[in-house]
């Protein structure tokens, strides 16, 4: 099966009540892409992915973690 049609991925696109014709991987990207050009309207000096980075996730409430071992991710967890 195709990781992009998955029923998950269709589950996020009718949470986000985006159109279910198509592909739902699609729509779900077009979502995230007005999402931050939105966001990014009120940081015009954002100049690059380091600071978008750090822009959402402040305005998304969420965090990062970089894990580089099976150990690091259960301890993560």
């Amino acid at each position: 099966m195709d990781p992009l049609q998955s029923p998950k991925v269709w589950e996020i696109a009718s949470a986000l009540s985006l159109a279910e014709n198509g592909s739902a991987a699609d729509a779900v990207l077009r979502y995230c892409e007005r999402r931050t050009q939105g966001i990014l309207a009120d940081f015009p000096e954002c100049a690059n992915p380091a600071e978008l980075l750090v822009i959402m996730t402040a305005m998304l409430g969420t965090r990062f973690e970089e894990v580089r071992s099976d150990e690091e991710l259960l301890e993560l967890q």
